[in-house]
């Protein structure tokens, strides 16, 4: 059995979607720990505190804009990092939000990267102590059919959001 991982991103609408990653590990990667890495476009957030209250399931290291207030247009136009390094179970919810676009007339999207996987694996023998790192791949009906998108209109503009896994 080969060790994969199915992702999908819900609800279809709002501001407020999960991206939910399952995964099976064969019996013989026991021993190995599960990370995800989530690389988030500008227009998508991670609350630090909100992920702190999943510290029962993983925790999680993040690089990028934490700044939960700030609209699109005033944060940096780089992507964020968020490495989740699981504890327990086989299913990971990871809460996203959607930044505030700029007032008026429009439309933001963008396209969210499944998250990457692997597996960190401790070595035996001469080279104990290191870890090997062993990529995760997903199952190929993860990528059948349409993509997952989430859509929402401001009540306060015309502007919406798009967001969706590529």
């Amino acid at each position: 059995m080969m060790a994969t991982l199915t992702s999908v991103l819900h609800p279809d609408d709002g501001f407020h979607p999960t991206a939910t990653t399952t995964f099976q590990i064969p019996t013989e990667f026991e021993q190995c720990t599960v990370h995800l890495v989530y690389t988030l476009p500008p227009l998508v957030f991670v609350d630090k505190y909100e992920l702190a209250n999943h510290h029962e399931s993983y925790s999680f290291d993040f690089w990028g804009t934490s700044n939960l207030e700030y609209p699109v247009f005033a944060v940096e136009q780089s992507d964020s990092i968020l490495l989740v390094n699981v504890k327990q179970g086989t299913e990971v919810r990871v809460p996203l939000h959607l930044r505030y676009g700029k007032p008026g007339d429009g439309f933001d999207e963008t396209r969210l990267s499944w998250p990457a996987g692997f597996l960190a694996c401790p070595v035996s023998g001469e080279s104990a102590g290191t870890v090997v790192a062993i990529r995760l791949s997903y199952v190929a009906q993860s990528w059948a059919g349409p993509l997952q998108t989430c859509q929402s209109r401001s009540q306060s503009s015309s502007r919406s959001q798009s967001l969706s896994f590529q």
